[in-house]
Order: structure tokens, then sequence, then C-alpha cells
């Protein structure tokens, strides 16, 4: 985790959320990007999954289950992604009343020849 994206106090730093607002690169880096920054993701608050991707997708997704526990540096966070436009358009899935979130982001489909199992 880089210091630079959280302040003395934990939070994450103002660099960190404007980076999550102008992100255009791919959405499992942003993911790993958030989820060093996400607080109490070590306790419940963050899990991940590969999953079936819903019609009309094909392949697989990577689920993302996040919770903000009502910290104001992880709402900062969701704050920052719903901002971006690409980030929210593409990954969210689901929000519930709680701070309860899902993303889901497509998996590279495997190279040729190669066969998933389930």
């Amino acid at each position: 985790m880089s210091t630079e994206w959280l302040d003395d106090d934990g939070y994450p730093s103002d660099a960190a959320l404007a980076h999550i607002e102008k992100w255009e690169g791919p959405l499992l880096e942003l993911f790993a990007l958030v989820r060093s920054i996400w607080q109490y993701a070590d306790i419940g608050y963050w899990s991940e999954e590969d999953a079936p991707a819903d019609f009309p997708r094909k392949g697989t997704v990577r689920r993302f289950l996040v919770s903000t526990g009502g910290w104001s540096g992880n709402e900062s966070i969701i704050r920052a992604m719903q901002k971006n436009r690409y980030v929210w358009h593409f990954s969210w899935v689901q929000s519930r009343r709680g701070g309860h979130y899902i993303f889901e982001v497509a998996q590279p489909a495997p190279p040729p020849g190669i066969v998933e199992t389930p």
C-alpha cells in the first residue's frame, strides 16, 4: 500500500480520491488499489469471488462484496467511484441500505485451447 494514498489518520488522501475519480485503466487494477486502502477489509468488510457472469455477459466475473462499515473514509472511496462514470457503469451491480455494495468486473477470456472447469 502506498503511503501517499492515506493521510496521517489513515483516511484516503485527496490524491487517492482524485486518482479514483479519474481512473481510466483496467478495473481489476483499480479494485486492487481500493482494496489496499479500504479500512476493515481484513475483518469481513471486503470479500472477492469468481462467479459466472449473468446474462447477457458470458464467461466469469470477479465479484467484490464490500461494506463501508459506516466508516467515512470508505464512504469517501465509494463517492469517488460514483463520480467516475466509467468505473460505476462497468462495475457497479447493487447497493443496499447500510453501506453494502456489489461490484463485478469481467474476467479476461482464457487463451485459445484452454478449457475452463466449473
